[in-house]
Parts: structure tokens; C-alpha cells; sequence
């Protein structure tokens, strides 16, 4: 095994691994969201009645999920994005465009986290609730941090492929 798929082999466990407690983590957050949404609209429409904090926790239920599956889905490809120009570059030009794009992605992932976590820690110190289930709203935002450092961490790993790719073209 050469230098090069050793380090392919040994950043792909740790893809591997961050996808399987990501997965973990979506599945018990999705259900969550799913179990709220549906008895909200059960106690709403057939007995009248309805929890004032079911539709704010489902809100942040999502944006933990979004965020956090940011990571998985720019991996996946399925991230809008605007690919004309890389297109009609040589493949190995794209495949630096992909690095330069990767890198400045992963600097604005490292400018995300340091400003989420002055957020919550602006939001601990105010003593801020949310307004229905009067939680600190520090916990809320604390998924921009959660979910820019995992992204930070594919742009990391994905950027290490792709200096593979590149050497080996």
C-alpha cells in the first residue's frame, strides 16, 4: 500500500465513521420532529387542543437537521450549486477548482463557528429563553457551530481527496 491510499484509506475511516453518528443523530432527530409534528396535529384537530412550544421545537429540530447534514450533503453532491465555468475546465483544472472552492468553503466554515459560538455565548450571558418552551437560546444557535465544524471537517477530508486525485493525474 503506498503513502498516498494509506492516507485515502485512513481519512475515509474517519468519513465513514462521522457519516455513521451523523446518521445516528439525523434518524433520532427526524423522528423527534416527526413524533411532535404528528401528535401536535392529532391533539389539535381531534381534540381541540395543542401544545404552545410543538411548533418551536420542530423549527429547531430542523435547523439542527440542516445544518448538521450540510457536511453529508455537499459529499453527496446534493447542494444546489452553479457549475457552467468548472464544466468547461480541463479536468484537472476543475479538479483545482474544486480544491480553491473546498478551501475558501472551509474558511468561511471556521469564520461560521467562531462568530455561532459568540452567539451563544452573547445569548448565555443575556439569559435569553426562547419565547414557548423557555429554554436558553443558547442551545438553539448552538448548531451553527455544531454544523460548521462538521461541514469544516468534509471540506478537510474531501480537499485530502481530491490532492489525491490530483497527484495521481
Amino acid at each position: 500500500m503506498n503513502h498516498s491510499s494509506a492516507r485515502l484509506s485512513y481519512t475515509q475511516r474517519i468519513e465513514d465513521t462521522l457519516e455513521k453518528m451523523i446518521r445516528v443523530f439525523v434518524v433520532i432527530l427526524f423522528s423527534l420532529m416527526c413524533i411532535n409534528v404528528f401528535s401536535q396535529v392529532i391533539l389539535r384537530y381531534g381534540f381541540g387542543f395543542s401544545f404552545r412550544w410543538t411548533i418551536e421545537l420542530s423549527r429547531y429540530l430542523m435547523i439542527w437537521l440542516v445544518l448538521v447534514c450540510a457536511g453529508p450533503a455537499f459529499k453527496y453532491g446534493t447542494l444546489v450549486g452553479i457549475d457552467t465555468l468548472p464544466k468547461k475546465l480541463s479536468p484537472k483544472a476543475m479538479l483545482i477548482n474544486h480544491i480553491i472552492a473546498k478551501i475558501c468553503m472551509f474558511c468561511f466554515s471556521i469564520l461560521a463557528t467562531l462568530k455561532g459560538f459568540e452567539i451563544i455565548s452573547s445569548q448565555f450571558e443575556m439569559g435569553q429563553k426562547s419565547p414557548a418552551m423557555e429554554i436558553p437560546m443558547g442551545l438553539p444557535y448552538l448548531a451553527i457551530p455544531c454544523g460548521f465544524i462538521i461541514y469544516a471537517i468534509y471540506m478537510i477530508l474531501l480537499v485530502c481527496r481530491d490532492f489525491v486525485s490530483l497527484r495521481r493525474s
